[in-house]
């Protein structure tokens, strides 16, 4: 997808940062989502847009900064249920890690991860973004930390996250 298209599919401008796509991208999901009456293509062209822009190129300088310190995995996993459960199990898993930084319910939650075992984690932080899949959830990480040289493994982060929600009683009382 062009750059110009996802730019238009989201309603931004030339101009519009990383956090505008997100949250352009969250208030088209609350209303396009198939699980709230919309249509899994357009869905699907929305989240697509979102990729198209967080992955476009940032000049070399920056871009070599920004690589430094923060990791992404897009589609890191898939939980089996709607995304404001998943949310309030990732929820429960940030409170072992550290504290939440930022929320949006039920499509992101950013944690530090000072309280983890994790090698390089106390000055990280792990932002989760939610995205609806025909009654599951996939979730985005994001892994980075205030010190460039020391940011955990996305995969290690993605392993703790996974193990913890498994070790959740997913049983409604």
């Amino acid at each position: 997808m062009e750059h110009s298209e996802a730019l238009k599919i989201l309603g931004l401008s030339a101009t519009a940062t990383h956090q505008d796509a997100r949250s352009s991208w969250r208030v088209l999901a609350k209303t396009h989502h198939p699980d709230v009456g919309g249509s899994e293509i357009n869905m699907a062209r929305i989240n697509q847009a979102l990729e198209t822009i967080l992955d476009m190129q940032e000049p070399v300088i920056e871009k070599k900064q920004y690589d430094s310190h923060i990791r992404r995995d897009v589609s890191s996993f898939t939980v089996e249920v709607l995304p404001v459960v998943c949310w309030n199990a990732l929820e429960v898993v940030a409170a072992h890690c550290g504290p939440i930084i930022v929320d949006d319910p039920p499509y992101m939650i950013e944690f530090s991860l000072h309280d983890t075992h994790l090698n390089h984690s106390l000055q990280a932080w792990c932002r989760c973004e939610l995205v609806p899949e025909a009654g599951a959830t996939t979730v985005h990480l994001t892994v980075g930390s205030t010190r460039a040289s020391e940011t955990p493994d996305v995969e290690e982060v993605r392993d703790l996250l996974v193990g913890t929600l498994n070790s959740i009683d997913w049983h409604d009382d």
